[in-house]
């Protein structure tokens, strides 16, 4: 995984979750955590979720250089601006999928850059999307809502917004069920309340597996919450 995983072109792509103008809305309120978070503890909460990784140090060389570029890329925008890009690849009413015809999509369109396992295929072709190589289940791309948002925004390469909503969601949820690396501060989540209903757990991910998911319960709440 890296940056460009998700903040393809450098973080400049308009419509793959640009990062142009984010440090002019940071330090913000996140829900997640509760709390006002700084632009280097939102790189961090990537780092720790999204990359799998772990956390840089405050006087990280890295972290500075990162939060530079960031500065750099949103030159001229104002402070506190309403960024448009910032949920299109949100999906708030998702449909309840269809796990089966999800792996029939993946074989057909998504192994030639992720593999027929999700372990993506190299450097310069799509990243893991399950496996120990890939983002943790606390990321917010593990929330149905948010993948089937981005599959659909910007899936697949070169035909982007041609699947429908079904489509889309059939695909994040057999993505999503797959095992993928589990995330251990869950409980330390929404301490403020307000926690989405859509996270694919290892719980849930098991219950697609065994024929016992609950979809209902699943997509009760997904509102767009990019977090």
């Amino acid at each position: 995984m890296s940056c460009s995983s998700c903040h393809a072109g450098a973080g400049l792509e308009k419509d793959s979750s640009p990062l142009v103008g984010v440090t002019a809305i940071y330090p913000e309120y996140i829900s997640r955590s509760d709390e006002m978070v700084t632009m280097e503890e939102r790189i961090n909460g990537c780092m720790v979720r999204s990359m799998n990784g772990e956390p840089f140090a405050e006087d990280d060389e890295d972290l500075d250089a990162m939060v530079a570029y960031l500065t750099y890329i949103s030159e001229g925008i104002p402070v506190n601006a309403d960024l448009e890009w910032r949920k299109i690849n949100t999906m708030e009413d998702v449909p309840t999928p269809d796990v089966a015809n999800g792996e029939e999509l993946f074989q057909q369109s998504c192994i030639a850059c992720h593999a027929q396992d999700g372990s993506g295929t190299g450097s310069n072709t799509g990243p893991a999307l399950w496996g120990d190589g890939s983002f943790n289940d606390g990321a917010g791309l593990a929330r149905m809502s948010n993948m089937a948002g981005y599959i659909q925004n910007n899936m697949p390469k070169g035909n982007e917004k041609s699947l429908s909503d079904q489509e889309a969601a059939d695909l994040a949820a057999f993505v999503l069920s797959q095992d993928r690396p589990e995330f251990d501060k869950h409980d330390s989540d929404w301490p403020g309340g307000g926690r989405p209903s859509d996270a694919m757990t290892k719980e849930r991910r098991d219950a697609v597996k065994d024929g016992t998911i609950n979809w209902d319960e699943v997509l009760g709440n997904t509102k767009g919450i990019s977090e």
